[in-house]
């Protein structure tokens, strides 16, 4: 570890000791790690929804529509 890691460290254990940083610094790293998840499963469901899109694409330029009627029929 590097000098300047050490003392960020070293300084974030410091402030921790200041009356209600520490709460302040734990609801900051609860959000950062929340919007981290939200968008990696944004992502996640863009790419899946894009791969639906392409095989859908693939079966109507393939003829076969019959896939279409059973999975837009519960939709109705």
């Amino acid at each position: 570890m590097g000098m300047k890691e050490e003392l960020g460290g070293a300084l974030k254990g410091a402030a921790r000791v200041v009356p209600g940083i520490g709460p302040y610094q734990d609801k900051e790293s609860i959000r950062e790690s929340d919007k981290k998840l939200r968008e990696f499963l944004s992502s996640q469901l863009s790419d899946h929804m894009k791969a639906i899109e392409r095989l859908k694409t693939d079966i109507a330029q393939g003829g076969s529509l019959s896939f279409f009627s059973a999975t837009t029929a519960g939709r109705r």
